[in-house]
């Protein structure tokens, strides 16, 4: 994986990781743009998809809590190809 990837999936990582940290946690077009960058490099979309379902929860802690354990798998898939 050259430099540039490896920036843009830090960075994406990074959205993702304020986006689950706020509790307004949203679809929004950063956390869309985040994902499909990390679609590239993971080896279980269905993750991502999980991410972006997550975030419809209405009790704000189930969905910060859901969307940290996403994550956690997300970084664990994407760490494994860095």
């Amino acid at each position: 994986m050259n430099r540039h990837d490896s920036l843009l999936i830090q960075h994406a990582l990074e959205v993702l990781d304020e986006n689950a940290k706020d509790f307004k946690a949203t679809r929004s077009v950063a956390v869309k743009l985040a994902l499909r960058v990390l679609y590239a490099h993971i080896s279980e979309p269905r993750d991502l998809i999980g991410y972006w379902n997550v975030a419809d929860n209405p009790n704000p802690t189930q969905r910060r809590h859901n969307l940290l354990k996403v994550l956690a798998v997300i970084r664990a898939q994407v760490g494994r190809r860095m």
